[in-house]
């Protein structure tokens, strides 16, 4: 199974919209197609971001 790294554009980006990225993380959770892999730097900004506020950030 091919392993996917989604980094923290495709997390913001989700939880603001319902397109590309949304679908992504819905595909990432079936683990049917792809391995997700969210390494603990994509975390850390991702924690970042949601400290800061979202806006402006996609």
């Amino acid at each position: 199974m091919d392993r996917v790294l989604l980094d923290t554009t495709v997390l913001c980006a989700a939880m603001i919209t319902r397109g590309v990225n949304y679908k992504l993380i819905q595909l990432a959770r079936s683990s049917e197609l792809f391995e997700p892999i969210i390494t603990e730097v994509v975390v850390c900004e991702f924690i970042e971001n949601c400290r800061k506020g979202m806006n402006g950030l996609i």
